[in-house]
Formats: structure tokens, C-alpha cells, sequence
């Protein structure tokens, strides 16, 4: 098995087929914006076994306070052959450049949960997902006066321009077990999505 590090487009396409295959309910950020991401604290890993992408790896600062941030993953058919291991090692190497006190990650299963406890993780947190069908839906009611609702897309200079004054009142309201660090640059690159809304009142 062999590890090397994201660098070409086709590297980046092949980590973002194993998180796709992965976590196939969930956005995977393009190339251009997984590149928009790096840094120097940033390491994008790509495990594989005669060629064959076998697994994938991120290491990163933590993006909640104090500590440093490690997902290995490991597609279905490559799993219990010592890949999450082999990459799991490589992350925490990293981060251990990084001078933090901790390393966090997240699962979505039994068997990833059962992985990082061997590892010494104990769960710190807990996301529950809502699902709604979505059929026909009344129209919706009218705006408060003064109020406009835009998209992102109509107006893209918005989203650096809130960060101060609103970005960092929503960052701190978030209920987790350590508080965000979010810097203004990663809040226009990871923060920033596809489908954003924003409600404006005389401008702001």
C-alpha cells in the first residue's frame, strides 16, 4: 500500500470519488474548490494498493476550538485490510506538526465508531439529521416589509462582506461542545455553498 499526498486535478477526482462513494448523501466540494481549501496545515491523502485508490484520507486545524481535525476513509470493499489504520497514522502524524492538544473527526456508523474508540476517541458530540419529503408546497407567505430575499449567485460580494458584522453572531450560536474558530478566509471557500439565501433589510 502507498500513500502520497493530493497534487494533480486527477488526484483531487479520485479523493472525490471515495468520499462520493463514501458519503453519497452528502456535497462533495469540485476540484477548483478543494484547491481554494489548501493550505500548509492542509493534507489531502490517497491510499492505494497496485494502483488502485484504496482509501482517502484529510488532516486539517479543527475548525472547532483547539485541536486538529482527522478523516480517514474507506470504501466498503476495501475495509478491515489495514487502510483506515495505515492513514489514520499518516493524519495524526501530521497534526502532531500542528502543535494541538487533540485530534477530532466524525462518524456516521456503528463500525467507524467502533475504529476510532480503538484509537483512543470517545464521542464528545452528536449530530442528528432531519429528512422531509418535499411534495407540493403552499406558496410562500409574504416578506416582511423592507425585507429581499437574494441568492448567493445573484449577489456573490455579499457573502465576504457579512462575515464581520453577521457571519460570527451565526458561528457563535452554533451548540457544540467547543466553540468554532472560523477565520474570514475559510468562510469564503469551505463556508460558502450552492444554494445560500440571504434576507436583506435596507441593504444589510
Amino acid at each position: 500500500m502507498q500513500l502520497s499526498a493530493c497534487v494533480t486535478d486527477e488526484d483531487y477526482e479520485a479523493w472525490r470519488a471515495v468520499r462520493i462513494e463514501v458519503e453519497p448523501g452528502e456535497r462533495t466540494a469540485t476540484v477548483a474548490e478543494l484547491r481554494a481549501q489548501d493550505s500548509p496545515a492542509r493534507l489531502m491523502l490517497l491510499a492505494r494498493t497496485d494502483g488502485t485508490v484504496v482509501g482517502s484520507g484529510l488532516a486539517d486545524r479543527s475548525e472547532t476550538a483547539g485541536g486538529g481535525f482527522v478523516l480517514p476513509r474507506v470504501p466498503s470493499g476495501h475495509r478491515r485490510a489495514g487502510v483506515g489504520t495505515r492513514l489514520l497514522r499518516a493524519l495524526a502524524d501530521h497534526c502532531a506538526g500542528l502543535d494541538v492538544p487533540s485530534l477530532r473527526s466524525r462518524v456516521d456508523d456503528a463500525g467507524s465508531l467502533a475504529f476510532a474508540e480503538r484509537f483512543g476517541f470517545a464521542e464528545v458530540d452528536r449530530e442528528l439529521e432531519q429528512v422531509r419529503s418535499v411534495g407540493e408546497e403552499p406558496p410562500p407567505s409574504a416578506l416582511p416589509g423592507g425585507v429581499e430575499v437574494v441568492t448567493l449567485d445573484e449577489r456573490p460580494e455579499l457573502w465576504a462582506a457579512c462575515f464581520e458584522r453577521f457571519g460570527t453572531e451565526v458561528l457563535a450560536d452554533f451548540a457544540l461542545h467547543a466553540p468554532l474558530e472560523i477565520t474570514a478566509e475559510q468562510w469564503n471557500t469551505s463556508w460558502r455553498g450552492d444554494h445560500v439565501f440571504l434576507a436583506m433589510h435596507q441593504g444589510e
